[in-house]
């Protein structure tokens, strides 16, 4: 999800996979040959360099609408990577067996022009967007 100064601007999700006006994009059901690093079944890229200026915050999270849990979800990792030089920057391991249907993961955020990660590793229970947005706020 893309925040500006605390205000709501896109998300992408399942149905919603890439917007080709928007410097980001989600890819998920990828095979061991496709994934960009070990273990990856479900990817978001998101150009920082071409997101708009007053774009300053980016959530990731995993969801559940449909009231599966991640009862069977034994491990879950958010990584940092510049893919113009192919290096992992930050990597967060998170626990994420759990009644719970959603993970907040980390936040990307930009200051003074500079992008900083920060793990966030959050099960929330949600049962409509709405509700992932009302969490998601908490941390803002």
């Amino acid at each position: 999800m893309l925040y500006s100064h605390g205000r709501f601007l896109d998300v992408l999700f399942a149905d919603n996979l890439r917007n080709p006006d928007q410097p980001y994009e989600y890819i998920t059901g990828l095979t061991a040959e496709e994934a960009p690093g070990e273990g990856d079944s479900e990817s978001f890229f998101a150009h920082l360099s071409r997101l708009p200026p007053h774009a300053d915050r980016i959530v990731f999270a995993v969801s559940s609408f449909d009231g599966s849990t991640f009862a069977t979800v034994h491990r879950a990792h958010c990584r940092l990577v510049d893919e113009s030089l192919g290096h992992e920057l930050a990597r967060y391991a998170f626990p994420a067996t759990g009644s719970h249907t959603a993970l907040i993961m980390a936040e990307v955020t930009r200051s003074a022009g500079a992008w900083t990660m920060t793990a966030l590793g959050e099960p929330a229970t949600c049962t409509t967007f709405a509700d992932l947005l009302q969490v998601i706020g908490r941390h803002g």
